[in-house]
């Protein structure tokens, strides 16, 4: 499994959810755009896929795995910032247990600058679950029931 792949999956469970317009925007001509954007009547939401891989259980910094303080980590740190909603869907995996780490683009921006760090399975509440994606997206960006 590579990030390509767990971002198609996602592509693929999202389009499912809605009829608004879903676009990955990820390939080398847009470096520092986020992934993937979700349109529901008048709002959009962008999103950023990370999988991080790991042998064994031990802190992460956040900023290495954002890339902080990077023109990715800025561009969705401002989106976010200025309304349109930008977040993190990060998953993690170690080959048999997988755990997903959500976050908005500010908070996050909020906790590299504290050199913040996070522990597969112990700070993360959500097994590998698109399902939990597709509630933040709801909570986050108050789509209209009609819109999706």
């Amino acid at each position: 499994m590579n990030e390509a792949r767990i971002t198609a999956e996602l592509l693929h469970f999202l389009r499912t959810k809605t009829r608004g317009l879903i676009i990955k925007h990820a390939d080398q001509s847009t470096i520092g755009i986020p992934d993937i954007s979700i349109t529901c009547g008048h709002e959009t939401l962008w999103l950023e896929v990370k999988l991080i891989k790991y042998k064994r259980v031990r802190p992460i910094e956040l900023r290495k795995i954002v890339g902080f303080p990077g023109p990715q980590a800025r561009t969705v740190s401002l989106l976010d910032f200025h309304g349109s909603g930008c977040g993190y869907a990060i998953f993690f995996t170690n080959g048999e247990e997988w755990h997903l780490y959500l976050q908005d683009g500010v908070e996050m921006a909020n906790l590299c600058n504290q050199n913040r760090t996070i522990t597969p399975g112990k700070d993360m509440l959500y097994s590998k679950s698109f399902e939990q994606v597709w509630d933040w997206i709801i909570k986050r960006r108050k789509f209209k029931e009609e819109s999706l």
